[in-house]
């Protein structure tokens, strides 16, 4: 496969032609949403509008995009939409354009991330019977019968937490699905503590390799890129200035210990000598 540069880009209003491009992958990508061009469009300004966009691109043009919106201020955030050109599938973009949007959410005070799909067209098990009855066993049991993206979000972390049955008609629900973004400390979310930079990671595999330690020895962290611009590249899965890794105040020694451990350079605490 040809390794061609893809940048995440973070839009705004003045990116006039790279909206319009979005609002071109919207009306080939979910057909039955809209009648006309001209409505997809002004569909795209208010997805701006709501909430931060994010969009692939790659030789200056948009393979990608996802969008958010604070449903439930701050801590409740909807993933919509999320749209890949058809050429440009099943190479790991659409996965890192959730990683990216779930750290604008998370950096906006989200602990949740959700999304509703549709299941118009018989694509899943829940299309079958009555879902008003043995509704959860149903969910429990589901298959993927025409390669419905649920099994994709599930992949990215998300778990179907409910449906609603018939809203697109008879026998075809939409299917709730939701992800927990930051974790508790002590009964408060990563949100609600004294978080600390503990650690810059030189790109995403050491960044992400840091995190799982921390996991298994049970210390909740997260990362954020040094980098606030919006670019970075999403083939390596790397920021270009590398990723900082936080956690709870009460954690750091562990944390530096654990750091030590792993042979690598922790962030010197405020006044701890040179």
């Amino acid at each position: 496969m040809e390794n061609r540069a893809v940048r995440i880009v973070r839009l705004t209003g003045e990116d006039r032609e790279k909206l319009l491009e979005c609002a071109k992958l919207l009306f080939v990508c979910f057909e039955h949403a809209w009648n006309t061009m001209e409505e997809a469009e002004e569909d795209m300004l208010r997805i701006l509008e709501a909430g931060p966009v994010l969009a692939a691109v790659e030789e200056e043009l948009v393979v990608g995009f996802i969008g958010t919106r604070a449903t439930y201020e701050p801590y409740g955030w909807e993933l919509h939409p999320l749209a890949v050109e058809e050429r440009s599938r099943k190479k790991g973009i659409g996965s890192l354009l959730i990683k990216e949007i779930e750290k604008e959410a998370v950096n906006r005070g989200a602990i949740v991330m959700y999304l509703g799909t549709d299941d118009e067209d018989g694509a899943t098990s829940l299309s079958e019977g009555d879902l008003f009855i043995d509704t959860f066993q149903k969910i429990k049991n589901i298959k993927n019968k025409k390669n419905h993206p649920y099994e994709f979000y599930e992949k990215n972390g998300y778990q179907i937490v409910g449906v609603l049955p018939d809203v697109n008609g008879y026998g075809r629900p939409d299917i709730y699905m939701a992800k927990r973004l930051c974790e508790k400390l002590g009964g408060k979310s990563m949100n609600d503590v004294k978080a600390v930079k503990v650690f810059t990671a030189q790109d995403n595999l050491q960044a992400e390799m840091v995190l799982d330690t921390l996991k298994q020895n049970q210390i909740p962290a997260y990362k954020k890129d040094v980098d606030e611009s919006g670019f970075m590249n999403i083939y390596a899965g790397n920021s270009m200035c590398g990723e900082e890794i936080y956690v709870a105040q009460k954690d750091e020694e562990k944390t530096m210990e654990i750091l030590r451990e792993m042979g690598l350079e922790p962030e010197k605490a405020p006044g701890e000598e040179e």
